[in-house]
């Protein structure tokens, strides 16, 4: 058990869900950020 313990941290450790949280809002900064240039050359 305690081994699988360990196996589990180490998992949680590579996953990180907070730099992928940050990763996606840095995406969709940069998707808003093609949107409104694009809106920009239209108008």
């Amino acid at each position: 058990m305690a081994f699988l313990d360990l196996d589990s941290r180490k998992f949680q450790l590579k996953v990180q869900p907070q730099s992928g949280m940050t990763v996606s809002f840095v995406f969709l900064g940069v998707v808003n950020l093609i949107v409104v240039f694009f809106f920009c050359n239209i108008l």
